[in-house]
């Protein structure tokens, strides 16, 4: 009994690990995937305050005041934005100046004492302050709506560019971001928060039901975001909240902003997950304790059922078991023989076989390839299944990037894509000849544009279709003129190819531009085709679109190959 209870106990310990560790990536994907919606809308709205500040520089506070195109304007940037929960201009004396959903002029309202007024004049969270001069106010009710909103704001810029006391700022509703997390949680008993690094909690799933002045309780989640164990580790066991339990949390911080999104999963899904797994090996436990039982109960029957006999009938009775003992040995000498004959008739056809076509070399050697060929493919693939179960995370952030095959990255993205963009898009990964070099850009970045450019793709084929996404190497010689701009030297080349719609020439000309987007208001940033370009340009690379209408569109993205050292070989 104890070696079934054993292996039952090892191979549901190997389960654990294995149900973890797909968890831990799971969830490092999805926070991630949270991270890049908060950062885009953070980033919007920081450029739409930056756009505001600079077409304000010219003009004084009466004029701002009573200016009724102003106020079309920061209403046009409202409602371009499905985040935005309003933009507002506060005087220098703390009054409102102007705003996008209160007619001019706008009534004077006291604004003077908001956090996120008082930081710009140096005084409560002014630490907080991003390098960009942006500023993440706590969660506060609207001065017009009175709903809660938290704000992000900058200082508003005299014709010197110095701070003249004003300021230009724009809100969100939690609930813009606490909606979208709850279409992609696993559960509705995982959690997610937008926290500024004091603690102050900007948004949560589940919803607080008074989130104004929400702080995070001192704690393990508070304290690992205080210190930016983010920045090195992206997965924590820690208790985010007292009373929680320990849980798996991924903490992911937002670039250029003191706020990051961290995602603790329900402790419920990997126990589920867990269980679905248990009953195979509980099952073989089950057999083999049964099989020893019954075999342990039939040999002690045997035994007395012997000794009884033996003292009732003695020698007569001995013989007699001789005997059955002797028919028992002879109807499994039959079986063995029986078995035996099966083999050896199995092995006489193969012979036959063989002496048939014995002058068929050709034959022969294809037939001894093909047991070969399964016999390589059977060890590839137990290869690969022990190298899943043992790969980890990445390693931390702003550690050194070692040269990677950009084949494998996309051959994981195509397959995390192939179930997850839905069963009417069919995506496929191919390698090309000749075989794409190794390189250094940021793998995550690398991952994210791909993304990007396969959602764009599917969205491109309302009725379904299929997204190709391929690698190959490619060089420019010295003098040679690149369609894409490129710098002599060799590339890792990937396009993504969809058989959707396409595009017109004048569609071609704008896609790509940050905020131009194709689809529906409310639908698309137009910020992920631009961002895609800007990683394979940071990268030393380029990112080139070919597109027909009714044909498809093609996006490539070189990526110069990676030298020995490190370094790029251009």
């Amino acid at each position: 009994m104890l070696v079934p209870l054993a292996a039952f106990c090892a191979a549901a310990l190997v389960s654990w690990y294995q149900v973890t560790g797909q968890a831990e990536a799971r969830l490092a994907r999805t926070a991630e995937m949270l991270q890049e919606h908060a950062l885009r809308a953070f980033e919007a709205q920081n450029a739409a305050l930056i756009a505001v500040a600079a077409l304000m520089r010219d003009r004084d506070w009466d004029g701002i005041r009573a200016s009724h195109s102003l106020r079309s304007v920061l209403a046009a940037l409202d409602r371009a934005a499905p985040a935005t929960a309003g933009v507002a201009l506060i005087a220098p004396n703390g009054e409102l100046a102007l705003a996008s959903r209160v007619e001019v002029p706008a009534p004077p309202i006291d604004l003077s004492e908001r956090e996120y007024v008082v930081a710009h004049h140096g005084g409560g969270s002014a630490a907080l302050l991003a390098g960009s001069g942006t500023f993440v106010g706590e969660i506060s009710p609207g001065a017009v709506t009175g709903r809660p909103v938290f704000r992000l704001s900058r200082p508003h810029l005299n014709l010197d560019g110095l701070p003249d006391g004003g300021v230009v700022s724009t809100a969100f509703f939690p609930a813009y971001f606490s909606d979208f997390w709850q279409s992609v949680v696993e559960s509705a008993d995982d959690m997610v928060w937008l926290v500024r690094h004091d603690g102050a909690v900007l948004a949560r799933q589940p919803e607080h039901p008074d989130p104004v002045g929400v702080r995070l309780v001192p704690g393990d989640l508070l304290e690992a975001v205080r210190d930016g164990r983010a920045a090195r580790s992206r997965v924590h066991r820690l208790e985010p909240e007292p009373g929680l339990g320990e849980r798996l949390v991924a903490i992911y911080q937002l670039r250029g902003f003191p706020v990051s999104v961290a995602y603790a999963l329900d402790p419920g899904i990997l126990r589920r997950d867990w269980l679905r797994r248990l009953p195979a090996p509980a099952l073989g436990a089950a057999a083999a304790a049964a099989l020893l039982l019954l075999l342990t109960g039939r040999a002690q029957a045997a035994a007395a059922r012997a000794r009884i006999e033996a003292d009732r009938r003695g020698a007569l009775e001995a013989q007699l078991r001789r005997s059955e003992t002797g028919a028992a040995v002879g109807q499994l000498a039959a079986g063995v023989a029986h078995d035996f004959g099966n083999v050896a008739q199995a092995v006489a056809s193969g012979a036959r076989l063989i002496e048939c076509h014995s002058g068929e070399p050709d034959r022969v050697r294809q037939a001894a390839a093909l047991m070969a060929g399964a016999a390589e493919r059977a060890a590839r693939l137990s290869a690969r299944m022990l190298g899943f179960a043992r790969r980890g995370g990445g390693g931390p952030a702003g550690a050194l990037i070692k040269p990677y095959d950009p084949g494998a990255a996309l051959a994981e993205v195509a397959e995390l894509l192939a179930q997850t963009l839905g069963a009417g898009t069919r995506v496929r990964f191919e390698h090309r000849p000749p075989r794409p070099p190794q390189v250094i850009a940021d793998r995550a970045e690398l991952e994210s544009a791909i993304i990007n450019l396969c959602v764009n793709a599917r969205d491109a084929m309302p009725a379904g279709g299929n997204i190709l996404i391929t690698a190959t190497g490619d060089a420019v010689a010295a003098g040679e003129a690149h369609a894409a701009g490129l710098d002599p030297g060799a590339y890792a080349r990937i396009d993504v190819r969809d058989t959707g719609t396409g595009m017109d020439e004048e569609t071609l000309a704008r896609v790509g531009e940050p905020f131009f987007t194709t689809k529906p208001q409310g639908q698309g940033t137009g910020l992920g085709l631009s961002m895609a370009r800007g990683f394979a340009v940071r990268a030393g690379g380029a990112l080139r679109i070919e597109s027909e209408v009714g044909q498809g569109t093609t996006v490539s993205i070189w990526l110069p190959a990676a030298q020995q050292d490190g370094g790029s070989a251009r």
